[in-house]
Formats: structure tokens, sequence, C-alpha cells
């Protein structure tokens, strides 16, 4: 199947939520993806599209505290 970002995001919305489990607290500046503590979260339309557009995710490095792509 192929759908736009629109269709995508409605389609998340439809079922509620999607789950995403994530191992460390991590940013993604262009598309707005946030996630501050490790852990599953339950998304909705637009985080979701955001978690699935992202590609200059930076990590934390807990052993230095600072983000890394």
């Amino acid at each position: 199947m192929e759908v736009d970002f629109k269709t995508f995001q409605s389609m998340v919305d439809a079922v509620g939520s999607v789950p995403v489990y994530v191992d460390r607290p991590m940013i993604d500046d262009f598309t707005g993806f946030v996630a501050v503590e490790p852990g599953c979260f339950d998304l909705n339309g637009a985080e979701a599209l955001a978690w699935v557009r992202s590609r200059h995710l930076k990590y934390l490095n807990s052993t230095t505290g600072r983000l890394e792509e």
C-alpha cells in the first residue's frame, strides 16, 4: 500500500495510537520528534509521522551527557 503523509497521520489517529520503544533519549530537529527519556511511547498521528520521517536523530550519550548523531 502507498499512502501520503496526511493519510498516514489519519490512519494512525483512526486506530488511536501506535506504540514505539526508544532505548535512550533522542531528538530530530528536522521533524520535531522528541523522546526525553527511554521507554515505550504511544504516538498519535503527528508524532508517528515525525518518527517515521526522522533521518537526523541525535541520541543522548549517557557518558558525556551530550546529544550525538
